[in-house]
């Protein structure tokens, strides 16, 4: 994009003012000062953005790591950070 970082943060702003015209204005500002605080996290290199398609990717290895998991252990009740763990090393 060859807008700059700052025009195109007043731009998001006058969009979602257009519409949250009927939100009060307490939550307009803190929904504008999160926008900010995200922003300046991602140009600062503080977090890095993964594409939707990677989200996508991952989210369908685990739901299939998931199902294989439930078939392979239809009774078992453990806690949900060790099912977690499991999947995550089998996603790797």
């Amino acid at each position: 994009m060859t807008l700059s970082p700052g025009v195109r943060a007043e731009l998001l702003e006058q969009l979602i003012r257009s519409l949250t015209e009927d939100v009060s204005p307490e939550i307009t500002s803190a929904h504008l000062a999160e926008v900010r605080r995200r922003i300046a996290e991602v140009e600062s290199g503080e977090v890095h953005l993964t594409p939707g398609d990677e989200v996508l990717a991952r989210a369908r290895r685990l739901l299939d790591a998931r199902l294989a998991d439930m078939e392979a252990y239809p009774d078992d009740q453990s806690p949900w950070a060790e099912v977690k763990a499991r999947l995550e090393r089998l996603t790797r």
